[in-house]
């Protein structure tokens, strides 16, 4: 399986490595625009985060309808009627439930693109997008 790392949606994406994610992470972390990473297995098959005032991290298996974010079990956990009701009212819901770290973007990706099972704290909610 190969996986491909896309820095910031840049039209050329390096062979994914811990090397070249670490340092995709470091430019969407110091970015002024942009300020995401992608690491794609196939078409409507990747994991991507975004860095805003925090990370986000979310995965696609193969259409919009398999579309999910990140969050940790350790955390304030909604469950999906709650973040549902959350997102109607303001547009906070899901930002509630998936803030994460880099440490745990990092460690998350890494596990994605070698094939290894998901971080024991790693929680997928299915989102709509």
């Amino acid at each position: 399986m190969t996986n491909t790392v896309i820095i910031a949606g840049s039209g050329h994406p390096d062979v994914a490595t811990a090397a070249t994610l670490k340092a995709a992470l470091d430019a969407a972390e110091n970015g002024i625009s942009d300020r995401f990473v992608i690491i794609e297995r196939a078409d409507e098959t990747y994991m991507q985060c975004l860095v805003t005032s925090g990370w986000r991290l979310e995965k696609r298996e193969g259409d919009k309808s398999n579309h999910y974010v990140a969050s940790r079990h350790d955390k304030d956990v909604l469950t999906e009627q709650r973040l549902a009701f959350l997102a109607k009212i303001a547009d906070r819901g899901e930002a509630l439930i998936s803030k994460l770290d880099r440490n745990d973007v990092e460690d998350a990706m890494i596990a994605y693109m070698s094939g290894q099972d998901n971080p024991h704290w790693l929680i997928w909610s299915r989102i709509t997008v």
